[in-house]
């Protein structure tokens, strides 16, 4: 059911207002040099899902656009939103019913899938995604971390159908936001120009020690805990099981 409906509804509260004071700061500190309209579309994404810019739940990213008309290269910014956003529309609805992550490895390559549970439905939201889809040249927190990082892009791919958020999540395009650099895995600008990062800074990215190996057997827990089904995703044999904390 859409977040809007729930609204309606009561099920859950209405977002809250960004105020003016907390829009101005966002502008002055947090999207700085940014073209108004672009802050303002970054403000209103905020104002409808009950996000804090403040928090950096909103990205501005910058990069180079190529005018089919004029053929002049110019910058363009999109907004996305971030894992913690989405986390945060999550628990917002009083209806996530916990996060389950599983690594594991098949002929295709090495894989993460999130399944993400809701209180309101009898089976959970799914998706998996492939390290070489995401790390081919791995750069920053992809080569520092490449589990954790795409145990986050799992996660934002799962959370975004579970809560029907429209707004593209920039883990969802491969984004490395530790290393500042905003590149774009697997895909190739024909400008070849650096791709910057603007309206935030590094995101939290967990360590190894973020999450716990789970065993085999053990079935799923309540309690907004998600842990591994037995068997694993898919059947897939010798899956590692891992738990947020």
């Amino acid at each position: 059911m859409a977040l809007d409906r729930l609204q309606d509804l009561g099920a859950v509260p209405a977002p809250a207002r960004v105020t003016a004071s907390a829009g101005e700061l966002a502008r002055r500190k947090i999207y700085a040099g940014i073209p108004d309209d672009d802050v303002a579309l970054a403000l209103a994404i905020c104002q409808k899902y009950g996000l804090d810019p403040l928090l950096r739940h909103v990205v501005l990213i910058a990069k180079n656009a190529k005018d089919e008309v004029t053929g002049q290269w110019t910058k363009r910014y999109d907004a996305y939103i971030t894992r913690d956003g989405l986390l945060h529309i999550a628990h917002s609805t009083g209806l996530l019913d916990g996060i389950e992550v599983t690594l594991g490895k098949d002929e295709l390559g090495e894989w993460a899938e999130c399944a993400v549970y809701r209180k309101d439905m009898s089976r959970p939201f799914r998706y998996r995604v492939y390290m070489n889809e995401y790390a081919q040249e791995p750069r920053g927190a992809w080569k520092t971390h490449p589990r954790a990082m795409l145990t986050k892009t799992a996660e934002v791919f799962a959370l975004r159908r579970a809560f029907d958020v429209a707004l593209t999540p920039v883990e969802e395009m491969g984004i490395d936001e530790d290393s500042g650099q905003g590149e774009l895995a697997g895909l190739r600008q024909a400008c070849r120009g650096e791709i910057d990062l603007l309206g935030g800074t590094a995101a939290d990215v967990p360590e190894a020690s973020a999450v716990r190996e789970e065993g085999a057997g053990e079935g799923r827990r309540k309690g907004g805990e998600g842990v591994a089904l037995p068997g694993g995703a898919g059947g897939a044999p010798g899956a590692a099981r891992k738990r947020l904390l």
